[in-house]
């Protein structure tokens, strides 16, 4: 067991509040080891009132919630057990209101299954046909030949009202097509996440006796991560506030914010800040990073809102902070010259991050997604294998279970289909048999034509399948050869995130690395903010944080010991004086010390 400091007086505060209760924690405060503290103090509070009800404690990831889970053994001895509940939210809405009570919605028509894997949705929306000898694809949703192909069903979700394209607002005039889209999904029983979020606003509106026995099982909640929570999240929870809940907290970090993709809305947690009924309690104290670095990201927070944010009892190997200049010719170089000087001051843990995964890709050398078989299949087996060896082994097996349904149903038995996967997934026995299929898959270090041949057989035999299944592999095609590929390893195109490049270096994306803490970073950065790119200039500003302003902050922040940024050749000298104004840094082209500021 760890024992848990309860200086400096903010953690104080922290344990001692009931009743409402905000937490604003700043990198490497503690806040998971805080809130599982608390967390057995609370449980044991509840269980002397009722014993059947429980503390409930939500996140956003099963990252999150694994960690939260580990850090309460760590520090207690014993794992988190009934009548409390360590979660996501999308799970608890699911288990607790989706699938309990879906009959109650008018557009649900079958027992639901929860897929959000855009390949899995693209092919239950879509099928397949033969002409001129090519094979070309159709969509279900019928009458609207023109605008699937704009506004692609995959991607399209309902949430605060709107229909989004991920998060481009669906214009007016496509709202009925939008909608079209929706309601085929859950008439055929498969949602999303955001579709069930949708579905249990709709029940808890109609049915508000089932937000009160909620509030009557967990009459406390914590919410983690809570920056990330949507609109229509913080409607859910004010209903159960409204219903009768008196003890809830959300705690997190506005700075942190890094979804706004997925609907997250930063800007009403800080506006609940400012509520007197709520306790707000900042964390300032920052237990992960030395001072320098600290003093870099916050430059990124606009001075108004910016706190005073001290390194606490950590020890300085005082190595500064460099920038990069880097192009297409000396990559593996600045890359290097980052790992030698980890390994000089004894860092163990790094992390090269970029903004999104195509710099990541040319780092790390990935090539284009190949054209090379004919059918769907083949990608899916591999993505689904990409997420096993990512360890989202639920993802993989959810997609297994897609692929197993193909093999057995015709394409357009969507009924037969959702019934066995959600059977498959949810009955112990078949879920392990496709666990086990994923460490006996043939790997990435296979070429082309040896997994093509492998795999039919492999499939048939894992899956007990009576016949094969046939792949066919395109005959020529414009942007790849053909007989090229077939002796190229599936490594070449596949597998970046996981395996790095040839030198076993691993290229994240800012996302991915979001709760991690690690001994340095090193962070390449584009020549400008266009798209989705993100420079060196978002530290010149004087405005509100936007969402990128957040991603660069992240990113920083995971460094304890050394961080470096890596900014492209051509980015002026000038700029980065002006931009790093304030900040001791070294300026680098790989073995060449260029200047000190």
């Amino acid at each position: 067991m760890i024992e848990y400091d309860l200086s400096p007086e903010e953690r104080k505060k922290y344990i001692a509040a009931r009743g409402k209760t905000i937490v604003t924690a700043c990198p490497g405060s503690g806040k998971t080891t805080s809130i599982v503290y608390k967390l057995r103090q609370l449980c044991d509070e509840v269980e002397k009132t009722n014993k059947h009800t429980g503390v409930l404690c939500l996140s956003f990831t099963n990252k999150a919630v694994d960690e939260i889970r580990a850090a309460f053994k760590l520090q207690h001895g014993f794992d988190i057990r009934y009548p409390h509940e360590v979660t996501t939210i999308d799970s608890f809405l699911t288990q607790n209101i989706v699938m309990q009570f879906w009959y109650l919605h008018s557009h649900c028509k079958a027992s639901p299954i929860i897929v959000n894997e855009e390949e899995l949705l693209h092919n239950l929306l879509w099928y397949h046909y033969t002409k001129d000898n090519e094979i070309h694809e159709a969509c279900n949703i019928r009458g609207y030949d023109q605008i699937v192909h704009l506004y692609k069903p995959e991607k399209i979700n309902f949430c605060s009202g709107k229909y989004f394209q991920e998060t481009t607002e669906i214009p007016p005039e496509y709202t009925q097509y939008a909608s079209n889209v929706v309601e085929y999904r859950l008439s055929k029983g498969f949602l999303t996440s955001t579709d069930a979020m949708n579905i249990a606003l709709d029940i808890i509106k109609e049915y508000p006796i089932i937000a009160n026995s909620i509030v009557k099982r967990f009459p406390y909640i914590i919410i983690d991560e809570a920056q990330d929570t949507s609109l229509d999240q913080f409607w859910l929870f004010n209903k159960l506030i409204d219903t009768g809940l008196k003890n809830i907290e959300f705690i997190g970090d506005i700075n942190q914010s890094i979804y706004e993709w997925r609907f997250a809305k930063p800007a009403i947690l800080e506006r609940i800040t400012e509520r007197k009924e709520w306790a707000h309690i900042p964390f300032t104290n920052n237990r992960r990073s030395v001072q320098r670095i600290i003093d870099l990201y916050s430059k990124l927070v606009p001075a108004s809102k910016r706190l005073p944010v001290i390194s606490t009892n950590v020890a300085d190997k005082g190595i500064p902070i460099i920038v990069y200049k880097y192009d297409k010719n000396n990559s593996n170089e600045v890359l290097a010259d980052f790992e030698k000087r980890c390994k000089d001051n004894n860092l163990i843990e790094w992390l090269i991050l970029t903004r999104g995964r195509s710099l990541g890709k040319i780092l790390s050398g990935a090539k284009e997604k190949p054209e090379y078989w004919k059918s769907p299949l083949p990608y899916i087996i591999i993505k689904a294998y990409e997420d096993f060896l990512q360890g989202s082994v639920s993802k993989a097996v959810q997609q297994l279970a897609y692929i197993w349904s193909m093999l057995i149903y015709n394409e357009n038995e969507y009924d037969k289909k959702r019934v066995f996967i959600k059977e498959t997934i949810e009955n112990h026995k078949t879920s392990t048999k496709l666990i086990n299929m994923l460490f006996n898959m043939p790997d990435l270090s296979e070429t082309f034509q040896s997994w093509t041949a492998k795999i039919p057989q492999f499939l048939k035999q894992e899956l007990d399948l009576e016949i094969a299944p046939k792949i066919e592999v395109f005959a020529r095609k414009k942007k790849f050869d053909i007989k090229v590929m077939a002796q190229s390893k599936l490594s070449m195109y596949f597998g970046h995130n996981i395996i790095g490049n040839r030198s076993g270096r691993t290229i994240q994306t800012i996302h991915s690395s979001k709760g991690a803490s690690t001994d340095a970073v090193l962070l390449f950065l584009s020549a400008n903010n266009q798209g989705k790119q993100i420079s060196l200039s978002l530290f010149d500003h004087k405005g509100n944080m936007t969402e990128k302003h957040r991603m660069m902050y992240v990113a920083c922040s995971r460094a304890r010991q050394f961080l470096a940024l890596a900014v492209p050749m051509t980015y002026p000298v000038e700029s980065i004086q002006k931009q790093l104004r304030g900040i001791n840094y070294e300026l680098r082209v790989p073995g060449i010390i260029e200047g000190l500021s």
